[in-house]
């Protein structure tokens, strides 16, 4: 019992947040103080285990997860800050019909975790084509 609780409580103290504001650089550590600009260089790069904290704001781009969690190091989780209003809105954005046409892609990634983003405004003009607000494809697991 006191090894698996060890695993357990190990899989936590491992856990990174990376922080994104709408005042960030992609320049930048994205820690606390430095935060990253935009959520896709994120879902590019972090560790398996992440916590990407996405501050107060609007963010007009899509994101496509190029990342996946583990089971031995954790989800990378894509949340709200706490207490703040996310927003990834669609106004504007291209709808291609060839292509995956979602705001927040997911595609054979696996352990990854969305919480707290309000996604809107993707439509199009185009009849019988629906935009979608999360998409996950493939043969992904461990998706919530």
């Amino acid at each position: 019992m006191p090894l698996l609780l060890f695993s357990f409580l190990a899989q936590f103290a491992s856990t990174t947040d990376f922080h994104i504001s709408p005042d960030g650089d992609d320049g930048n550590t994205r820690a606390a103080g430095s935060p990253g600009l935009t959520i896709q260089r994120a879902a590019e790069t972090v560790p398996a285990g992440s916590n990407v904290i996405i501050h107060e704001g609007v963010y007009q781009k899509k994101v496509n997860v190029e990342v996946s969690g583990s089971a031995g190091a954790g989800l990378i989780t894509f949340k709200a800050a706490q207490g703040e209003t996310t927003v990834i809105d669609g106004t504007n954005l291209p709808f291609d019909p060839n292509s995956t046409n979602a705001l927040f892609v997911v595609i054979d990634q696996y352990y990854i975790r969305v919480r707290g983003l309000e996604l809107r405004n993707y439509k199009t003009a185009q009849r019988y084509l629906v935009p979608i607000w999360i998409l996950v494809e493939g043969a992904p697991t461990h998706i919530g």
